[in-house]
């Protein structure tokens, strides 16, 4: 095209490179997640439906997701997260070197990048919803079970439950080294595989004593320790579930004592139970009725030391007396895994708690990051009901 200037023809300048942007993909997807989330508000408030359609219908589609990825040792989703981001930095490059060469509008540009942001952003959060996220509108475990978490525990029964987890995680300390203290740290298996294989057992028999739907007694993919472990410990990330290609990650130099108990509670998201302390509830059952030692002993410190922390303010005597009678070999436990958080502490950590808290609070966890203590209140609501803080493995038949 040319412009006739002070009787010169100057050639206007022309931008090959420009993108003609078109929006209706990019707000479709942005649509889609929307109307994903507000539906998962509305089957909230229907926790009975949201169950029977989708945690008896529709979330068991995705399990082979579980075992397809479990035939890999490696983290897909790392792979995934990183070919996706070597992709962006070329374009990115593409894109850049496209503008200083004046062949594309700088605007062209930043409309086409907030055009793919958009696009993928809605591609996402709508998959997200579809594979997992509607599990925040199935029934909660009070719901489930009949429970009436405003009852109010007197500090006798609080003690008395707290002095079953001290003896519980006393004995399973002993069943798992043989004394009342080794010398060193619990170290996991050298084939993690027994440990994720009796969990998942373990979840086999939680579904006959709690009467579970048997959905959460189907086998899913085995837990695995991810090129991110360190930037999850960085982050102060013990374990996660990654719905978009249903694995449970956690880092490596998790000690554990912890290990065991997280990766009971990453199953429970695995087998789509959303709330965090629903998870850590669950999980322990299953970590005790579990046939490996070190899964027993996993759920029975961490019950322990909720139940512990529960009675701290309530009754400082009992809980001095308690803590004194932990074996010395769970006090170098704890302290092991003390050292571990205190090593990766960091600001980080603060930013990821608070985008956490928001999240949960989005998606109707009213107490955001404060529902994870709501686990004590499962455990003491569960032993009132059963007479026991925890479920013997030995006790309890199995089919």
């Amino acid at each position: 095209m040319a412009v006739r200037t002070i009787g010169l023809y100057v050639m206007a300048p022309r931008f090959p490179a420009d993108r003609r942007l078109r929006w209706g993909w990019p707000l479709a997807a942005v649509a889609t997640a929307i109307a994903a989330y507000g539906l998962s508000l509305v089957l909230g408030g229907a926790p009975g439906f949201a169950e029977r359609v989708y945690g008896v219908v529709i979330f068991p589609l995705f399990r082979p997701l579980s075992l397809i990825s479990s035939l890999v040792p490696f983290g897909v989703f790392d792979v995934l997260v990183i070919a996706y981001a070597v992709w962006l930095i070329a374009l990115l490059v593409h894109t850049m070197r496209a503008v200083m060469a004046k062949r594309r509008r700088w605007w062209n540009a930043a409309a086409g990048g907030l055009r793919r942001t958009l696009r993928d952003a809605g591609v996402v959060a709508s998959f997200f919803y579809v594979v997992w996220g509607f599990n925040y509108a199935r029934p909660s475990v009070e719901l489930r079970f009949g429970w009436d978490a405003t009852l109010s525990m007197d500090t006798t029964e609080l003690v008395k439950f707290a002095e079953q987890a001290v003896a519980a995680a006393n004995q399973a300390y002993i069943d798992l080294h043989g004394s009342a203290d080794v010398g060193q740290p619990t170290a996991m298996p050298a084939d993690v595989r027994e440990l994720d294989g009796a969990l998942e057992q373990g979840w086999e028999r939680a579904v006959d004593h709690l009467q579970l739907p048997s959905g959460f007694g189907r086998r899913y993919g085995r837990a695995k320790f991810p090129w991110s472990g360190p930037l999850m410990s960085w982050l102060g990330i013990a374990g996660v579930y990654v719905p978009f290609t249903a694995e449970t990650y956690l880092p490596a130099e998790l000690p554990a004592i912890s290990a065991a108990s997280t990766m009971a509670h990453e199953k429970a998201h695995q087998r789509g139970v959303a709330r965090e302390a629903e998870a850590t509830f669950l999980g322990s059952i299953a970590g005790a009725l579990a046939p490996h030692p070190l899964a027993r002993y996993g759920a029975a410190s961490r019950v322990a030391s909720q139940l512990l922390s529960t009675i701290a303010f309530r009754a400082r005597a009992d809980y001095d007396r308690l803590n004194t009678e932990l074996l010395p070999g769970i006090h170098r436990d704890i302290e092991d895994r003390n050292q571990y958080y205190r090593r990766y502490r960091n600001v980080t950590q603060q930013w990821h708690s608070a985008l956490n808290d928001r999240y949960l609070r989005a998606n109707r966890v009213r107490a955001g990051t404060r529902d994870y203590g709501r686990a004590a209140t499962l455990l003491l609501l569960y032993a009132r009901e059963h007479g026991t803080v925890l479920p013997d493995a030995l006790a309890v038949p199995h089919r």
